[in-house]
């Protein structure tokens, strides 16, 4: 993932590793119960290999670590800079009143005034979320509708960033992610 990258951003992205290890230990994931830094590592991985820059991959390892870690924006930008700090701040969901469906519906409208970068980075994160889901249900069957949401809901949510990623994406990054988000939709929700 990181051969593509010089030294010093090679460096940035393992500090930006470790400090999400540290910002998530203790956590897991909710079905498989692996350590929760799994899935970071493979929003990075996904943002890595799809030839996105250094500070794309960093936010792709940070992206939780205010919403669901130990880590302050402030202490971001001070290790990672303006531009990290920028793109995780614009994906942490700091509202949390009201239903799931009207917490989504809210975190939808404002995914689309985000910048293409941040969206870049939350395509990857729902491509890894929605490969962790054909895992696990792969493992443990129609179980994991009840430990993460019940089917219908997440399938309106991840229908829904699909239309706006296809929408919102741009350039041949963009639209590969975009795509291979719907190809993830249609391969979890219409199997």
């Amino acid at each position: 993932m990181l051969r593509r990258f010089d030294s010093p951003d090679k460096l940035r992205i393992a500090e930006a590793q470790s400090y999400a290890e540290a910002a998530h230990r203790g956590q897991r994931r909710k079905v498989s119960g692996q350590p929760f830094v799994v899935h970071p590592a493979g929003v990075a991985a996904i943002l890595a290999g799809s030839g996105f820059g250094p500070d794309i991959v960093i936010a792709g390892l940070l992206h939780d670590t205010v919403e669901d870690g130990a880590a302050t924006r402030a202490d971001i930008e001070g290790r990672f800079g303006a531009a990290v700090c920028s793109l995780v701040a614009g994906l942490t969901n700091g509202d949390c009143r009201g239903s799931w469906r009207e917490r989504k519906r809210r975190a939808l409208r404002r995914l689309e005034g985000l910048p293409p970068d941040c969206l870049a980075v939350k395509c990857a994160d729902a491509l890894d979320n929605l490969g962790s889901i054909r895992r696990d249900l792969d493992r443990v069957g129609n179980l994991v509708w009840r430990r993460l949401r019940p089917r219908a809901q997440l399938k309106w949510y991840f229908e829904s960033l699909s239309r706006l990623f296809g929408a919102r994406l741009r350039g041949a990054r963009g639209r590969r992610l975009a795509a291979r988000l719907r190809f993830q939709v249609r391969a979890v929700f219409d199997a």
